[in-house]
């Protein structure tokens, strides 16, 4: 682990971002941020943190144990399009689901100018599963449209942008 990140650095990168899980744990908790710790302290360009960075408390512990301030947001923010917003304005509280439903509807209207159908309605799904996490509202729309194939459907099923009132 420190070769490797040695050798990036003798290989000209400018800064190294480490998903700190390893190969065999894959996405599974937990992220070893102290690992970080210890490339950050074994090379001079700048460390970027990445794993398990879904709250603003997360941010703050990796951050404590990494001793880097830079992160990089993967699924975190999928589940919270606004983590890093609220990183930056160290607020903890969730974002309301009247904001984020302009954002999701939005999101399946651009889908259908890149995707067909069948894909359109999965991509959709797969992001309502991980906003389940965090929003009720959520979690409602997720076992209206879980089994649901048509788009036509879903389109009536989707929150309304103005309210955030599900369809």
């Amino acid at each position: 682990m420190l070769d490797n990140a040695a050798a990036i650095e003798s290989a000209g990168a400018g800064e190294l971002t480490v998903h700190a899980r390893t190969r065999m744990q894959g996405y599974a908790p937990p992220a070893h941020w102290e690992e970080l710790g210890r490339i950050r302290q074994h090379i001079n360009i700048p460390l970027i943190a990445n794993g398990d960075i879904c709250t603003v408390d997360d941010y703050h512990r990796c951050v404590a144990i990494s001793g880097t301030p830079d992160v990089m947001l993967g699924r975190g923010a999928v589940r919270m399009p606004f983590l890093a917003t609220q990183i930056r304005a160290n607020q903890t509280q969730t974002d309301s689901w009247a904001r984020l439903a302009p954002l999701l509807v939005h999101f399946w209207q651009e889908l259908s100018t890149t995707l067909s159908p069948k894909d359109r309605v999965g991509r959709i799904k797969q992001w309502i599963n991980y906003l389940r996490q965090v929003h009720p509202e959520a979690e409602v729309l997720w076992h209206a449209i879980r089994l649901e194939k048509s788009t036509q459907i879903i389109d009536g099923l989707l929150p309304n942008p103005e309210t955030g009132v599900l369809g």
